[in-house]
């Protein structure tokens, strides 16, 4: 069986989070003309290729404007394992606003706090119901 790394063609990709992944012939993400911004993409080894990578956490050292390569800090939260720690360097370290991007009614953080101000690099989950 073959595993190929996720793949978009002329895609634009923002606010994922990809961690622990094996990357495959050259990169743990293939994006033919593509651009990802404020992205996690951690943990993968080589993690591009072929593409613009913008104000994301990366490992090593590709080039982009507003790229961090720190430890993005990534903790379990109550949906899923890639919420950001309260000392992240991924909060407030992306490429517009929380609201011009459409998530400031949501969260990356475990503590549940609402990505206000400028918006944090990775996913944002729903506000879990109380």
């Amino acid at each position: 069986m073959s595993w190929f790394p996720p793949l978009c063609s002329l895609a634009a990709i923002s606010n994922w989070a990809i961690s622990g992944n094996s990357p495959w012939d050259g990169g743990a993400v293939y994006a033919y003309l593509g651009a990802i911004t404020d992205c996690i993409i951690f943990g993968n080894g080589d993690d591009f290729y072929d593409c613009s990578v913008t104000y994301c956490c990366i490992e090593d050292n590709d080039a982009g404007e507003g790229n961090i390569h720190r430890n993005p800090m990534l903790v379990v939260g109550p949906l899923g394992n890639h919420y950001l720690s309260p000392d992240s360097p991924c909060i407030d370290a992306g490429s517009s606003s929380a609201a011009e991007a459409g998530l400031s009614a949501r969260t990356t953080r475990a503590d549940g706090a609402l990505d206000t101000g400028i918006v944090d690099m990775g996913f944002h989950y729903p506000i879990p119901a109380q």
